[in-house]
């Protein structure tokens, strides 16, 4: 993976913040955003006018929502996506004064096959969206694993609105990524294949879809596509006016990752992956990153490596990691590691080419990374959701705000169970608001009466 000098420097590299206490912070008052019958949220962003977007699937009849926050205002009531466009697992990026949605829609038949469309659908900051355009179809039959043979699609758009949409399409075992691109003020391009993979195990699902593949795009239109292959990530990018580069191997991965994340800013670029692999000693947990700065080469790193025994708090902690860039084209990576014996949320930030210590921003109990966000003059934000040590082993979510040079505030609890017996928070999402350049957090939370999503502001 990396070279054999970034394995001897990275123990010096790795160093453990110490975690402050708990501070009340200056968040709104949560307001519930849906009904009950929420399930996941996917995405929660910003226009450049401050707009707020945040889009979620429901239940029951696995439908699709969106809901528009207004500067200085309230959510507005949540929008139904149009049955026209359908759902089955759809991305969602707000651009300028407008949006853009990509949707992977499949469709069952009666002998265990199945029929798809991927598609896109731009739409206004008032959350309608035009008509559904198909930039790829077909039929695939794969027996009992047919609906399974697309994965959701990943999208990345810059605030002028170029874009970039991928996924991955599974025939007898063996994957192909594609993307479909747009140019800001363009219609979406038919999609086109930058690179196949062996095959998978049909044990390796995100979502109930296949390991999708992971996009990023900069202010300048740079863009990388990443993906697994083989025990290695590969990546191809593209600068601003160019053609796609050729496939590069970035890095290693024991196992096919879940989850693969990838930022873009001022030409460089940076991918995260998180895997998991059975071993006599238990189950081993690798996080790592790959770092391209501009006109430079890729350099990976591992995060972080622990091995855990059967039944220890970290199911999905290969899942949990995201990667960005600040403001001043630093790349951040977070991920869930390990914490004398809990699940812990990190983060470590790149100079130049390596990346500098560890920190680690949760508690002593354990913690689950929800998100992480880049906003204006250096800022950042970690989002996770943490027990609280309650007799109900409730979870509430936390958030952690700063600056690479200032450091990470200490830890803020966004929301906090209000009475009711069975509250606890699924993934915390965040995102800054480029105007006020405050964050607002996003989160799934269990109540008595159902699941609801819930936001909040700080002020």
């Amino acid at each position: 993976m990396a070279s054999r000098t970034a394995h001897a420097l990275l123990p010096t590299l790795i160093a453990l913040a110490v975690v402050p206490a708990h501070a009340a912070a200056d968040w709104s008052q949560p307001q519930a955003v849906s009904a009950p019958g929420a399930d996941t949220i996917v995405s929660l962003g910003f226009d450049q006018q401050g707009r707020g977007m945040l889009g979620w699937s429901g239940q029951p009849g696995r439908l699709s929502y969106t809901a528009t926050l207004q500067p200085g205002g309230m959510w507005a009531v949540p929008k139904l996506l149009p049955r026209a466009i359908g759902y089955a697992g759809f991305a969602l990026q707000p651009y300028a004064r407008s949006r853009a949605l990509m949707v992977a829609k499949v469709r069952g038949g009666e002998d265990r096959s199945v029929r798809y469309r991927i598609g896109t659908a731009l739409g206004t900051s008032a959350g309608d969206f035009g008509r559904f355009t198909t930039v790829d179809s077909g039929r695939r039959s794969a027996g009992a694993y047919a609906s399974r043979s697309l994965s959701i699609p990943m999208l990345a758009v810059n605030a002028r609105g170029d874009a970039i949409a991928a996924w991955m399409r599974y025939v007898r075992g063996v994957a192909s990524v594609r993307v479909a691109e747009r140019d800001a003020g363009h219609p979406f391009s038919r999609r086109r294949t930058l690179g196949r993979t062996q095959p998978f195990p049909t044990a390796v699902y995100f979502s109930g879809y296949r390991v999708p593949a992971a996009v990023a795009i900069d202010a300048r239109g740079n863009r990388v596509v990443a993906w697994y292959h083989e025990r290695r990530i590969k990546a191809r990018i593209r600068h601003a006016g160019g053609r796609w580069g050729p496939v590069r191997r970035i890095g290693r991965a024991v196992h096919p990752p879940p989850t693969v994340s990838a930022a873009a800013s001022r030409g460089g670029f940076l991918v995260a992956w998180g895997t998991l692999a059975q071993s006599k000693a238990g189950r081993v947990f690798e996080q790592a990153a790959a770092l391209r700065p501009a006109g430079g080469r890729w350099t990976a790193w591992r995060l972080e490596r622990f091995v855990t025994a059967p039944g220890a708090p970290f199911a999905t902690a290969e899942r949990e990691l995201a990667a960005a860039f600040d403001s001043t084209g630093q790349g951040v990576a977070a991920w869930t590691g390990a914490l004398a014996g809990h699940a812990a949320v990190k983060v470590a930030v790149s100079s130049g080419r390596r990346f500098g210590p560890t920190q680690v921003l949760s508690g002593a109990r354990g913690a689950r990374l929800g998100g992480l966000a880049a906003g204006p003059a250096g800022k950042l934000a970690v989002s996770w959701r943490e027990e609280t040590g309650e007799e109900l082993e409730q979870t509430v979510p936390y958030a952690r705000v700063g600056s690479r040079g200032g450091g990470f505030s200490p830890a803020e609890m966004v929301g906090r169970c209000s009475g009711s017996r069975f509250c606890s928070a699924g993934d915390v999402k965040i995102a800054f608001d480029p105007v006020s350049a405050q964050p607002t957090a996003a989160w799934v939370e269990r109540m008595d009466a159902g699941y609801i999503v819930l936001s909040a502001t700080r002020r």
